[in-house]
């Protein structure tokens, strides 16, 4: 039987537990919680939620293997798989595997699609399925700003909030990367070049040390760059949203849970204990299609220092990437960065969490 053992990530949902597949041999797949369904709340059409983590536990007595996960359904493409320890992998009895989903909707009202989950129970598919709402209410779009022909890279962004961020090039001290010359316009011409070879809109980062040996990192961003050899090159400008999850020290080939501001993901270590996880969308070469960037976690809701904590955001700034500081704004709700795992803040910590982020975003005048 396939039993979910939860749904974890923006809070929006769970996983039920009614929907079973007998194994002659005594495999079960379990899918545990109070509903029979992944739900996600209300989201603007053309963005993504946050992540949700559905976990899969064989409740059985003897292995269970599972094959590739799918999305299925009219409306498939509204709801994005992410990382997943699931496809592919033999269970034994008390193993768990998850699989993260987000939600994307085309359109406004009700989109629905089902989570193909095939296992060796009987030859069956367990069939969860997935439920959420496009809205087209007050929430701004998140999308890019015309061309700024100076450098060649959308003048702004806007995020789901209506928060419109110019990149960060004129300060040395609350831009990660600014212009090489600050008493020149920046500039990428054939007359003129004065750019970084990166660039951010905006960034966020938070670490955890637990001891000397372990180390995690949250690495959020919108950032603008070149492709190609990645130098500052005419017509070779590029911008992607960013989420990147490091874990290093840990046990090797063991799960470990990531919760951050944008959602919740489950990723293995690797041979060594390590984990370096990515996901970049927006364009990787010229020429670049600036939109690409706004379907990104991170333009749901740029976060931003925290008012109700000093010191305040320097005036026009979000933040101060070189002060950590409490933040808000998570889609999610979760205004912090957790793992979770065996031994991950040491010899039996399971646990580690921080709420303190160095951030940058530089607001439209």
């Amino acid at each position: 039987m396939l039993s979910a053992c939860g749904a974890k990530g923006n809070g929006q949902g769970s996983v039920g537990t009614e929907s079973s597949f007998l194994k002659p041999t005594g495999a079960f797949l379990v899918l545990a919680g109070p509903f029979n369904q992944v739900s996600f709340e209300a989201q603007p059409v053309g963005t993504r939620s946050a992540t949700q983590s559905v976990a899969l536990q064989n409740d059985g007595s003897v292995p269970l293997t599972l094959g590739g996960l799918s999305v299925t359904g009219s409306q498939a493409h509204d709801f994005v798989l992410g990382p997943s320890t699931c496809s592919g992998t033999t269970l034994a009895p008390g193993g768990r595997c998850s699989v993260d989903v987000a939600f994307e909707p085309a359109g406004a009202g009700v989109r629905a699609a089902t989570l193909e989950v095939p296992n060796d129970a009987a030859g069956n598919t367990h069939e969860i399925p997935l439920i959420g709402r496009g809205s087209t209410g007050t929430a701004f779009t998140p999308m890019a700003g015309p061309i700024d022909p100076r450098h060649g890279f959308p003048a702004w962004y806007q995020d789901a909030s209506g928060t419109r961020l110019e990149p960060c090039l004129e300060s040395a001290s609350l831009c990660p990367n600014a212009l090489p010359d600050l008493l020149e316009p920046p500039s990428v011409t054939r007359a003129f070049v004065n750019f970084p070879e990166e660039a951010a809109y905006w960034s966020a980062e938070a670490e955890i040390r637990p001891t000397n040996r372990i180390r995690a990192r949250l690495i959020l961003a919108l950032e603008g760059g070149f492709g190609g050899a990645g130098q500052v090159a005419i017509g070779e400008q590029i911008v992607f949203g960013r989420v990147r999850l490091r874990l290093e020290g840990v046990s090797p080939s063991v799960p470990y849970t990531f919760t951050h501001p944008f959602g919740t993901s489950t990723v293995s270590a690797d041979a060594s204990g390590k984990i370096d996880w990515t996901e970049d969308i927006g364009c990787g070469g010229s020429p670049c299609d600036f939109r690409q960037a706004v379907k990104s976690q991170v333009l749901q809701r740029f976060l931003r220092w925290d008012p109700a904590f000093a010191p305040q955001a320097p005036p026009g700034y979000l933040g101060d990437p070189s002060v950590a500081h409490r933040i808000v704004g998570s889609p999610a709700g979760h205004d912090f960065f957790r793992v979770e795992g065996a031994g991950v803040g040491g010899s039996g910590v399971f646990t580690i969490e921080t709420n303190l982020f160095e951030l940058a975003g530089k607001l439209l005048p």
